[in-house]
C-alpha cells in the first residue's frame, strides 16, 4: 500500500486526505514545533503524514517556498479587496476583537 502524504486539491496542498494544509504543517515545524507536537495539535493528521509532509517540503523546498509566497500574496490581495469593499465592517470587527481581548484580560483597553 502506498501512502500519499501530500495531496493537491482545490488549488492548495493538503496533508494527506485531511483539510490541514501543508503550509500549516511546515510553518508550525519552522517555528520550532516537533512533528509529534504538530500531530497532537491536529488530531486528524497522523504522525506519519506530518513527517511525510515535512519530507515532501524538504525535497521540493524551492517550489514549495514559491507556492507559499504566491498564496500569501493572493490572500493579501483578497483581504485588501474585501476591506476596501466594506471598511466599516472591518473597523467594527477590529473594535469587537479589541473589546473581547480586554474582557479576557489579554491586553489593556484601547483608547
Amino acid at each position: 500500500m502506498t501512502a500519499t502524504y501530500v495531496q493537491a486539491r482545490d488549488g492548495n496542498l493538503y496533508a494527506g486526505s485531511t483539510r490541514i494544509t501543508v503550509e500549516t504543517i511546515i510553518r508550525s515545524w519552522q517555528s520550532g514545533r516537533t512533528p509529534e507536537e504538530i500531530a497532537t495539535s491536529f488530531p486528524s493528521v497522523p504522525l506519519a503524514t506530518v513527517y511525510g509532509a515535512i519530507a515532501y517540503y524538504l525535497e521540493h523546498k524551492d517550489e514549495m517556498d514559491a507556492f507559499f509566497q504566491e498564496t500569501e500574496e493572493l490572500d493579501n490581495a483578497r483581504q485588501a479587496s474585501d476591506e476596501a469593499a466594506d471598511p466599516e465592517f472591518y473597523a467594527r470587527m477590529r473594535q469587537r476583537v479589541a473589546e473581547a481581548r480586554v474582557q479576557l484580560n489579554l491586553e489593556s483597553p484601547v483608547p
